[in-house]
């Protein structure tokens, strides 16, 4: 698999991700509304708990999170850092999880296995994305629900470069009716980048988000992240952009 300064093998990488991403006001602003959007789409498109997977689960801030709402019969967490899964270890304390180090382009997994898939902050490191949604669609089930994902090439706001790979959604999409995949909806986050919520005031912080998420609900093709809500199904592609439905059979 392909990654741009990917890099999390260090003993100490997930400490360091875990204090500079996601601590302060503005990395758990950030959480919050990754958190948000992530769980309402597992409750209105969840068939039923049944197996649940975290892929580029690292240090399982997203598990965690999915394992306060669902009751799955099994609970995977998969990374290829095993010093970022040591730290999720210490955090996932649900009896149903297993913590696997992996490569996402290669699943350990018999196919049709998953009920809900969840990639986040992945997909950004990758420049095979074909690939690795080929691999993640082959282990999930008729009906299950995928969710990940993308550093958006259209944003408003370009990451920095090196840091990530640019996804270009229509390409993702293109990938969806290969894949038999039904595109939910896309939603987009953080119009002018995620940088800016950890140097506002924190008076500011706030009255931005607010702004942050009317702007991106009317301009999310332009927004820095994208996140997919996909089912695998064989009706098609139809894809509900915020509220606009867009029809692609």
């Amino acid at each position: 698999m392909k990654l741009i300064n990917g890099n999390y093998s260090s003993r100490n990488a997930g400490r360091i991700y875990d204090t500079l991403r996601f601590s302060g006001l503005g990395g758990k602003t950030i959480n919050d509304m990754e958190k948000d959007i992530i769980l309402k789409a597992i409750s209105e498109g969840l068939k039923e708990d049944g197996v649940m997977g975290d892929l580029g689960a690292g240090t399982g801030r997203f598990s965690l999170h999915i394992l306060k709402m669902c009751r799955p019969k099994m609970f995977i967490c998969l990374d290829r850092s095993k010093h970022m899964l040591a730290l999720a270890k210490l955090k996932v304390k649900h009896s149903s999880t297993e913590f696997i180090v992996a490569d996402v382009r290669k699943v350990p997994f018999k196919k049709n296995s998953f009920d809900l898939l969840v990639s986040m902050h992945l997909m950004k490191h990758i420049t095979d994305i074909d690939i690795v949604l080929r691999e993640i669609c082959s282990v999930l089930k008729g009906n299950g629900l995928l969710i990940f994902d993308i550093a958006n090439k259209f944003s408003v706001v370009k990451l920095r470069k090196g840091t990530c790979t640019l996804h270009d959604w229509r390409n993702i999409l293109n990938e969806f009716k290969k894949l038999e995949l039904y595109s939910v909806k896309i939603k987009g986050l953080q119009i002018f980048g995620e940088s800016i919520y950890f140097v506002l005031p924190k008076f500011l912080i706030k009255p931005y988000k607010v702004f942050d998420r009317i702007f991106t609900a009317h301009f999310s093709k332009y927004a820095t992240k994208l996140i997919f809500v996909a089912m695998k199904t064989r009706c098609g592609l139809r894809i509900i952009l915020n509220e606009n439905i867009i029809d692609n059979r």
